[in-house]
């Protein structure tokens, strides 16, 4: 018998998340680039963060028109990527110290990759678009509270939480919608497993 599934979250009934989301504006258009195995992932935070901020934008990594439309609207003074890097700055650091002002803000666009850190690292490798711009990483983040998914390597945070993070940054004050959606997915994997 097939299991029925939430319209909204698309997930099944029984652990529907809709109930913990409250939809938010976020202070800066955020765009994902999602590795095509991480799409349909169970355990998938970015689908998550775009319940709560349906104005994320999600581009598979293998939808090549979409990632051409997605450069050739790109305003690369007013945009970053979050992605260590040998190049990449302290995001707490740069906007403390108001060095990644633009010219009207501190930034407009946001740009992450999704996936597994091995499958993160190869689209960074491969999406020259993104080498363009000035990217950052964080010196300090939050703890991890997405234990669903472990992580071998210290101060590495779920797409999720790194969007509530920067939006905090920011000075946005409705980040805590971001935890209380992941919160409700943890505590139905705690009791399925």
């Amino acid at each position: 018998m097939k299991r029925s599934i939430c319209n909204r979250c698309l997930y099944p009934n029984v652990t529907c998340v809709c109930d913990a989301i409250t939809e938010q504006t976020l202070p800066v258009n955020v765009v994902i680039f999602q590795h095509p195995k991480e799409t349909k992932h169970a355990k998938n935070t970015a689908r998550l963060a775009k319940l709560v901020a349906p104005n994320i934008n999600i581009i598979q990594t293998d939808d090549d028109d979409e990632i051409k439309l997605f450069d050739d609207s790109l305003n690369k003074e007013t945009s970053i990527v979050l992605f260590p890097n040998e190049n990449s700055r302290s995001l707490e650091m740069s906007i403390k110290e108001k060095s990644i002002n633009t010219e009207n803000s501190l930034f407009e666009t946001l740009i992450l990759i999704d996936g597994s850190w091995k499958q993160a690292y190869g689209i960074w490798k491969s999406m020259h678009i993104l080498h363009d711009l000035r990217s950052y990483h964080f010196s300090s983040p939050p703890e991890q509270q997405y234990s669903i998914r472990q992580t071998k390597k210290p101060q590495q945070i779920s797409t999720l939480e790194a969007i509530a993070y920067t939006a905090k940054l920011r000075g946005f004050d409705g980040s805590e919608h971001f935890y209380k959606v992941l919160s409700k997915l943890k505590s139905y994997w705690s009791t399925y497993q």
